[in-house]
């Protein structure tokens, strides 16, 4: 490595380490060094995965990772575990909050109140879910359904269900 590239290495190292709340550099002569312990933090905070973006792309939601120098991006649209294609599993307050953006939340509500499963108000229903995941019938039934009444177009839906996918 040049003289000046590594001048400039260690410059930001020890910038990144001060903006990462690790001590200062030490002087050495007329040679800033960084302590041993401050170096291996520095090394397993770059080693580490870390998401760097999230991007909604069409009705898939695109995620973008960073590890050791290197980045690359995972896409929510088929998730494969053990060979098996796993549901996907929605988040209610992110669906909550989705809707709320797009100002359909009340009218869900209002019309959720009204509609009853199994003897139980579907409000109430939707409240006390733990898991709202692709494959349950229950669920997609009222996702039908729910589309019709809020006057809203499948391209829409899809970006609103994708809004609310766990990840």
């Amino acid at each position: 490595m040049r003289t000046a590239t590594r001048r400039f290495f260690y410059a930001l190292c020890a910038a990144l380490a001060v903006f990462l709340g690790f001590p200062p550099a030490s002087a050495a002569g007329a040679q800033k060094t960084l302590d041993p312990a401050t170096v291996s933090r520095l090394q397993a905070f770059v080693n580490q995965k870390r998401m760097v973006a999230r991007e909604i792309v069409g009705t898939n939601v695109v995620y973008t990772f960073a590890q050791a120098g290197r980045t690359w991006s995972e896409t929510n649209a088929v998730r494969h575990v053990d060979g098996m294609i796993q549901p996907t599993r929605y988040s209610k307050l992110k669906i909550y909050a989705a809707l709320a953006r797009a100002g359909k939340w009340n009218a869900l509500k209002s019309w959720l109140e009204t509609q009853t499963v199994d003897g139980v108000n579907a409000y109430d229903a939707f409240m006390l879910a733990q898991n709202l995941t692709s494959d349950h019938p229950l669920f997609m039934q009222y996702f039908t359904a729910a589309k019709q009444v809020l006057d809203v177009d499948d391209a829409t839906a899809d970006l609103i269900l994708a809004q609310a996918e766990e990840w």
